[in-house]
Order: C-alpha cells, then structure tokens, then sequence
C-alpha cells in the first residue's frame, strides 16, 4: 500500500508544538544576560495583544520550565520566554491535550521520576523554583477567570493541578481538582448539554486514565500503515487497581459524551476509542460491545470505521469505508 508522507501530520504537529517547548537546547547565559524573573512573568500577565487563556498557557508553561529547570540558572530556564517572547498558539487543542497527557503520565508514575527519559523527572525541585512557579501559576488562574474557552481552562486548570502536586502543595491540588469536578458534574447534569463544556471535560477525564495506563489510540489503521504502526508504542505494564481506576474514569468521560447526538463526532469517538483502548488492554468481549454501540451510532456494521480514512491536505474522513477521498491533492502546488 502507497504510504502518503502527510498520513499522520495532526499527530506529528502536536507533538512538534508541545515538544518545541519542552526540549528546546538553550545556551548558557548568567543571570545578568536577561531581564529579571518577575519582568518576565509580569511580560507574559500583562500582554495585551493575547488573549486571557493564551497568557495563561504561556505562564503555565513558563512555571513547568522553572520546575524542570534542573542545573540550569533562573535565566536559561526562562531564556526562551524573554527573547522569543510569548508566540501565537497553533494546533492548540491537540498541543494542550498532549501536554496534559504527559503531565498526567509524570505526575501519576512516581517511580519514573529518576529517570532521564523524558517522562519522569530527573531533577528535584528545590525551593527556589517552587517559588518561581507558584508564582506563575497564580497569574495563568486568575487569567483563566476571565476566558469563556473551556477546553483550555480544563485542561489548564488540570495542569496546574499537576504542577501544584510536584510542589507538594497540597491544597492548591486540592482547589485545582474541586474546580474540574465541578465541571464534570456540571456537564452530567446541565440542561441543555453545551457541547463545549463537554468536550473540554471529556479531555481532562481521557488525561486521567492516560495517566494511569497509557494507551495510544490511532486514528489510522496501523495495520495498514506502516508509519501509524511505527508511532505505536507497546502498551506498559499495569496492575489491576490500575486498570479498575482507569477503565471508572474513561466510562465516567464516555457517559458524558452520551449525553450529546448520536451523529455528534465526540459521542461516537467515545466509543470508537473506548472499543480500541479495550483491545489494547485484551480486553476483547468489552471491546466488542463497545464496537457494537458505535456501529449501532453510524449506522454502519464494519471494522474498517474504528479507524479514518486520509484525505486531502491530511484530513481525517471518519465513520465511511470509502476510499474515494484518499490521495486528493490539496491544491498547494
């Protein structure tokens, strides 16, 4: 089968954009070289041109830079921020969700965080850069007070959660955790449903099973795709306490999602994705009835819908076994 270069490109450009922060090479610079650290948080809070939830995902990214900071200085973490400034989001909702994912993963697998593997954390926090970050995350809550998008303020507000628990600051995590159940329940109970809230409350539950077992769930059939195939990384062990809590979370996400249409795409990915998390896990028969759901939701009884079909420019065709968009050009030249 034809392999098309831009098969996985959503996938790849998230994360692109989450790890162009994360894992920028930086160069040694003393503390003199840059402004002071309060300009630079004081930069990104005041700056009029972003809107609320974007100075709040750049103070929050700033605050998980002086966490991870390590043996850098004050400015070498904060180096990035003061000369690029703070940049215009793309791929936001699938940069933040990653971002969220690999919070999670972090926060919930303590016995990584000696290693140097790019999740776990191989430095401590000293008291110092608890401060710094303390600080920030502050200013990105109080801008997530005045956003009406709920996709980043969930997820944002998830971080932080995260970010709060790597301090020890255990009652922060604690206000930080009372805010997103009150949406969970919000959106289990609303009336009329807001797909929105919905969708940005599906996000953060889907965060905090990742973050229990990590399962990558494709959206092309590996099968037939020898990149998708490559990207997919072996499912790691876990207990069956992990395994209970994660499975709680992800049907608690999925029935919020029932609550929307039955054509609606996040209600049918729901089960599409629950059906391919339960086969991952070998979990055949509870895949199967998930499968089932979904193909009852299309309208269509055939395999080949739990995965998408390329189209032009990249696109993802869900819920058809046509093959007719495949290959299109997208008209770039």
């Amino acid at each position: 089968m034809l392999i098309r270069k831009p098969m996985n490109r959503k996938a790849l450009l998230a994360i692109a954009f989450a790890g162009s922060v994360l894992n920028s090479q930086l160069p040694a610079l003393s503390e003199n070289d840059v402004e002071s650290t309060d300009s630079v948080i004081q930069r990104i809070d005041n700056n009029a041109l972003m809107k609320p939830e974007i100075r709040a995902y750049w103070l929050m990214r700033l605050a998980s830079a002086y966490l991870e900071r390590g043996d850098k200085t004050k400015a070498e973490a904060q180096y990035q921020f003061v000369t690029k400034g703070p940049q215009t989001m793309w791929k936001w909702e699938a940069g933040l969700a990653l971002w969220a994912n690999q919070t999670s993963l972090r926060s919930s697998n303590p016995k990584n965080n000696n290693k140097n593997d790019g999740i776990g954390d191989s430095h401590p926090v000293d008291d110092e850069s608890s401060v710094l970050a303390n600080t920030a995350i502050k200013k990105a809550l109080t801008q997530l007070e005045k956003t009406s998008n709920q996709f980043a303020k969930l997820n944002l507000y998830f971080i932080a959660s995260r970010l709060f628990e790597k301090m020890g600051n255990a009652g922060e995590v604690r206000r930080c955790n009372e805010v997103l159940e009150g949406a969970f329940k919000s959106c289990e109970g609303s009336s009329p449903v807001d797909e929105q809230e919905v969708k940005a409350a599906y996000s953060v539950l889907d965060s905090m099973s990742y973050g229990l077992i990590p399962v990558q769930i494709p959206n092309l059939n590996p099968a037939e795709n020898l990149f998708e195939a490559a990207q997919l990384k072996a499912v790691p062990p876990f207990t069956d306490k992990d395994f209970e809590e994660s499975e709680r979370i992800k049907l608690r996400a999925e029935k919020i999602a029932d609550r929307l249409a039955a054509t609606n795409d996040l209600r049918r990915k729901a089960h599409r994705d629950l059906a391919l998390w339960y086969m991952r896990l070998g979990k055949t028969a509870k895949s199967e009835q998930e499968k089932q759901i979904l193909f009852g939701l299309v309208g269509i009884q055939d395999d080949h819908i739990l995965y998408a079909i390329q189209g032009a420019c990249g696109h993802l065709i869900w819920w058809t076994t046509e093959n007719k968009e495949r290959g299109l050009a997208c008209g770039m030249g």
